[in-house]
């Protein structure tokens, strides 16, 4: 069983961006390449969970798509497709658009993590706001995930706070800043985020 796996999240509609976003790029770097490369010093292996339209683009490893009962039912059916079809202790989930969210980000959430004996899901918070899609998982919470989807849910941020998880303030974590949490939905908030 690996430790850690890293879950890249590049399936969305992009409708506001008005192309796909995880193919968007960043100083030379598709937008989910970035978020792989900051995932990949601190797992075992990272997947890439996208939609069945997307999954040609992309050039190997190990990229899923939703299990079929949950497809196209947003991040949440992404993280858990994932956690089914990987064994690991931990899962990293990052979504394809913060191009400005580096690997020290990562190192800084797991050492809080670890450093304060956080055993639930652990999330970013920051600018304002929790960003359950920049967090920590854990591989008991599987099946739980699952009877929530069966409920009906499909808000990461609910089952978040379902499952009792801890956010961690940014500006609690040496180096962290608001830039790194910018979330890319449209090519104005690349040109803001990108100026910072």
């Amino acid at each position: 069983m690996s430790s850690r796996t890293g879950v890249v999240l590049a399936g969305g509609k992009s409708r506001r961006f008005g192309r796909p976003k995880a193919f968007e790029t960043h100083e030379g770097s598709y937008f989910y390449e970035r978020s792989e490369h900051a995932l990949l010093p601190w797992t075992d292996q990272v997947v890439i969970q996208t939609s069945l339209e997307l999954q040609p683009l992309f050039p190997g490893g190990k990229v899923y798509t939703d299990t079929e009962k949950w497809r196209g039912e947003g991040p949440l059916a992404g993280l858990y497709t994932a956690m089914k079809r990987e064994e690991s202790e931990h899962f990293i989930l990052l979504p394809c658009d913060v191009p400005f969210l580096t690997s020290e980000v990562i190192g800084e959430m797991i050492v809080w993590k670890e450093e304060n004996g956080i055993t639930a899901p652990c999330a970013l918070k920051g600018n304002g706001r929790l960003h359950p899609l920049i967090s920590i998982w854990e591989a008991k919470d599987t099946e739980e995930i699952n009877y929530l989807l069966e409920q009906g849910e499909r808000s990461a941020h609910r089952v978040f706070l379902n499952l009792g998880g801890v956010s961690v303030e940014a500006a609690a974590l040496k180096g962290v800043t608001g830039k790194h949490l910018c979330n890319v939905n449209t090519e104005d908030e690349y040109k803001k985020g990108s100026l910072l």
